[in-house]
Formats: C-alpha cells, structure tokens, sequence
C-alpha cells in the first residue's frame, strides 16, 4: 500500500496556560491580497522545515512559520495544516527539533499561528498530536494523538510500539475530550469537516473513508480503497485520492478523483505516472490544489513528499503546475487554500 497510508497508521498532559513561541512582525511578511494557498516546503541543503504562503499562481511566497533548524517551533512535514474559516490563524503539528526524520510524539504538540497578532501559540493538551482539522465552527479541532514506546522481544531485542486516538479540543485548549478509542494497528485520522460540522470524515487503515459524528459514533463507509477524503465547501462533493486505471505503464498510479457527496458520479482527474497527494479545494469550490510526487531519486521524496504542488479545476481541466522541485533539493507537501471572504479563487482559465 502507499507510504502516505503507511506513516499515517503508524503516525504517531496538558499544559496550564497556552505557551507563547514567539512573537513579532519579523517570521510574518505583509498578508496576500486575494486567493492564497498555504503549503510546507522542506529543504536539505540547509535543512529547513516551512509553512509558506503564496499567490493562485505561486508568486509573492513567503514564509510565515518555521525556516532552519534554530528557527523554533518546526512544522512537522507529515501532519496537514488547518484555517480557522476567516483565515486569520493556522494550526499545525510543530516540535523544536528536526522533523525531516520521526521524531519523538511527545516533543509535538499542536500549535496555532495567529497572522494578526504575530504569535505561535501551543494548544494546552495537545502532546503528541498531529494532523489537525478545524471545524466550520472556527473553534474546534479534531486531531489524532499518539503514543510511543518500546518492548523486548524474546530474543531480547527491542521494537517500538505505537497507539492512536482520535480527539477534539477547543482552540483555546478547552473542551478536550477523545472521541475514538486507542488502536495500536491499523489507525485513524482525521481528515475533513461536512460545512455544516455535523459530520466528520477520517481514514481508517489502509484504505477506509468512515464518517463520524462529533460524538465518535460511526456514520457509515464512505469510500474503500481511497485516501484524503476533503468536502467541497458547500458540501456537494468530495475530492479524493484512488489508485489509479490499470494501464500499460509499470508504475503504481494514484491519481485524484471527485465524487458526489453520496458517493455517486466519481470522476478521475488525473493520470500520471506518480502520486497525487492531499487535495484541498479553493473556497470557490472549482479549483482543486494537490502535491505530485514523481521522482523515486529523491531522498526526500523517498520519506513520500511531493517533488510539485498543481492545481486543476473541478471538472478536470486545465492542470498547471504551481511549485515543482525535480532534484532533492526541496520538497512540497500539504497545499491548503486559505480561506475567508475575497479569498475565492475561481476557475483556472486555460
């Protein structure tokens, strides 16, 4: 099965106040004016872990969170990014040291950046968390804790376990509360809020769309043999990721499909010889941005990040590239529309 699957099964005490990292105007540039589409850029020469922002046609970047190693709080490069709805914070799985590697659960937390103010702020309860998800609420976050350890074997070698959960928490860390039980194979994640907040999607072991209500209790399959299930923003449609048609190519295909919200009409969007990766729609609803990994000679691309990040409409036309690394250099993982009013980036014109 695809890697993406793979460090998501095995992805991995509250605090008393909310922790400030860091602030002023300095790690955040002047803000977009219109469309923007936020993304983690990693580097290896130097070593750099990222948020960034940019334009629809990735002009104007800038980095608003991360950089090098001293830099503070890190992205972690294996965890989504998360919009309040206005646009105004993001959240994300961040720690104080190198995440190009896995590092130990209990050094993450959840932090949330707050563009307005100039602050990185960690989310009191949140240790080992990652993967965040907002809800249309603005307030709540669902996210999947992890625990970490090891054991001995018979023969006295020693093997690390991991355990998963799923959990919602206010933004302000209230309200904490586990909604799934522990896993210790297999695993969820949490994916993707219906705009009305009633119901969330997660992604069940190697290839299950399950929807939940907020309470943990199950919905029903959405989808089998599909990962990174997101709603469209009114809701109608889900955009997700398939192995692809069977072809003549020797290459494992994984390409991005849409499908009516009852899970009618799906309709294949892409075909390429690599993998698509993490949609996210425009809050439009009729461009959808994705990462693309086709380079197998990258060592960062080998830890299953995207050498490109595109976009493409809704009705599968007019795919162009945004960002595209083809060395090692760099990779680009998590594109997400930033939200909000006048943020509505429409369809691509070919």
């Amino acid at each position: 099965m695809i890697c993406s699957m793979l460090r998501r099964g095995l992805a991995i005490g509250a605090l008393l106040c909310l922790m400030v990292v860091g602030t002023g105007s300095a790690a955040f540039a002047a803000d977009l004016d219109g469309p923007s589409l936020s993304f983690v850029r990693l580097g290896l020469k130097p070593e750099t872990s990222e948020v960034r922002i940019t334009s629809a046609d990735g002009s104007g970047s800038q980095v608003i969170v991360g950089g090098g190693l001293h830099a503070g709080v890190l992205p972690y490069p294996f965890s989504d990014l998360a919009w309040t709805p206005d646009g105004s914070k993001v959240v994300f799985s961040g720690a104080r040291e190198s995440l190009h590697r896995e590092p130990v659960p209990r050094r993450q937390w959840l932090y949330v950046s707050d563009r307005e103010a100039g602050t990185i702020q960690a989310i009191p309860g949140t240790r080992g968390a990652r993967s965040p998800v907002m809800a249309p609420d603005g307030r709540t976050i669902a996210f999947v804790r992890v625990k970490h350890g090891f054991w001995r074997r018979a023969d006295g070698k020693r093997r690390q376990w991991y355990r998963t959960s799923l959990w919602l928490v206010a933004i302000d860390g209230s309200e904490l509360r586990r909604i799934r039980p522990w896993r210790s194979e297999g695993g969820e994640n949490p994916e993707s809020f219906s705009p009305d907040g009633r119901t969330l999607l997660i992604m069940r072991g190697q290839g299950h769309v399950v929807a939940i209500n907020k309470r943990g209790r199950e919905l029903g399959v959405v989808a089998r043999g599909a990962w990174d299930p997101v709603y469209s923003p009114d809701g109608s449609a889900i955009a997700l990721i398939r192995l692809g048609e069977e072809s003549e190519r020797p290459e494992v295909e994984v390409d991005l499909f849409v499908m009516n919200v009852d899970g009618s009409g799906e309709t294949q969007l892409t075909e390429t010889p690599g993998w698509e990766l993490s949609p996210s729609w425009d809050p439009s609803g009729q461009r959808i941005a994705f990462q693309r990994r086709l380079n197998d000679e990258s060592v960062l691309l080998g830890m299953d990040f995207g050498d490109s990040i595109l976009q493409i409409n809704a009705d599968g036309t007019c795919s162009s590239r945004i960002f595209s690394s083809p060395g090692a250099g760099a990779a680009y993982v998590h594109p997400t529309w930033r939200p909000g009013p006048g943020r509505e980036a429409g369809p691509i014109v070919c």
